[in-house]
């Protein structure tokens, strides 16, 4: 979970908080 979390930070940089929700390997995919 902790590799999420890196995904989520700068997700919500970018005005995208859903990604918190979303699983590290679909942040992967919309990053």
């Amino acid at each position: 979970m902790s590799k999420s979390l890196k995904f989520d930070l700068p997700a919500t940089l970018s005005g995208q908080p859903y990604l918190l929700y979303i699983p590290s390997e679909s942040c992967l995919a919309l990053v």
